[in-house]
């Protein structure tokens, strides 16, 4: 079983697992990001010198069912949903599956996009 939860700096959090209103329903992007080797290289040498490796931005997205019992519930639930995930806060994901719970900061660079209307 796998849930996500959200927390933003103004301590409001939300959880997406396999329970209503929030049904996780995918998750990507939780892996190891791209790194960059800093190296030098002196005339002569042999190989290189490795200096540093500083690891790249991750881009960490969902899909969630929003599942509710009428149209006015569903957009109070979506109204909730977008406050928590508003640009320029800083967030926290945890991500918990059956081995454990990570931890990783966020930001929104994207916005919340509804694919379908009802």
């Amino acid at each position: 079983m796998q849930k996500l939860k959200i927390l933003n700096e103004n301590g409001e959090s939300m959880e997406f697992g396999m329970h209503s209103p929030y049904l996780l329903s995918h998750i990507e992007g939780l892996g190891i990001p791209q790194g960059e080797i800093y190296s030098t290289q002196a005339p002569g040498q042999d190989g290189s010198t490795f200096h540093d490796l500083l690891l790249g931005e991750r881009d960490v997205s969902t899909r969630v069912t929003i599942m509710c019992k009428d149209r006015k519930e569903l957009y109070f639930e979506r109204k909730k949903l977008m406050s928590l995930l508003m640009p320029k806060q800083k967030l926290t994901l945890l991500y918990t599956n059956d081995y454990k719970t990570f931890r990783t900061y966020a930001c929104i660079n994207e916005g919340v996009d509804f694919k379908e209307r009802i």
